[in-house]
């Protein structure tokens, strides 16, 4: 009787440590498979947008000094989607031009850009800046609610835990940037006053 207590525990001991393998195991192997379920942090989705945004608009030759002059993406305010937008656009270029992303911290700089993001956190942008920009042929983007009335050319908004976009076509057309119709009938479309 006793033996058969000792294999039974021995049998439960077998049982239990295996049990505590198996779990060990999925511990390790289970955060692997749930960081692949995570949502995409927002400044990957958003320099995704801009990236995009580089093969649906068309900017003036005014805003090159040659054929070969550098599209430069300035980055206003978000250290995480300046360093992520310069890995994605590494080799990358449009046309002939190479593209270069540039942090922005004041108003000289951002001048110096084809696409300006301003970030919600940056400082609010003095609403010049939209005015000299758009004789500049420069896209702005941003992500402040009011990003589009006072001027910039597209916002970047979440709704239902997706982050969409709104084009300023008016800021957009004083800018003298032809926005491709497919990005359009993506966008929600700003209307002044609404």
């Amino acid at each position: 009787m006793k033996r058969e207590e000792s294999n039974k525990s021995i049998s439960q001991a077998k049982t239990l440590f295996r049990f505590y393998w198996i779990l060990v195991l999925l511990l390790f192997a289970v955060p692997e498979q749930l960081m692949a379920q995570r949502p995409t942090p927002a400044f990957k989705v958003k320099a995704g947008f801009l990236y995009n945004f580089t093969q649906f608009v068309d900017w003036p030759p005014s805003a090159f000094n040659s054929a070969d002059t550098p599209f430069i993406i300035g980055i206003m305010g978000d250290e995480d989607l300046a360093a992520y937008m310069e890995e994605l656009v590494r080799n990358e270029r449009i046309g002939e031009r190479p593209i270069q992303v540039r942090r922005v911290y004041n108003r000289s700089q951002a001048l110096q850009s084809n696409m300006l993001f301003i970030d919600s956190q940056a400082e609010r942008p003095e609403k010049e800046i939209f005015t000299e920009a758009g004789k500049k042929g420069i896209l702005t983007v941003g992500d402040s609610e009011n990003f589009t009335r006072w001027g910039g050319i597209i916002r970047f908004y979440t709704e239902n835990s997706k982050i969409r976009f709104e084009i300023n076509t008016a800021s957009a057309q004083a800018a003298k940037l032809r926005i491709s119709s497919k990005l359009l009938s993506l966008a929600k479309i700003y209307r002044q006053g609404e």
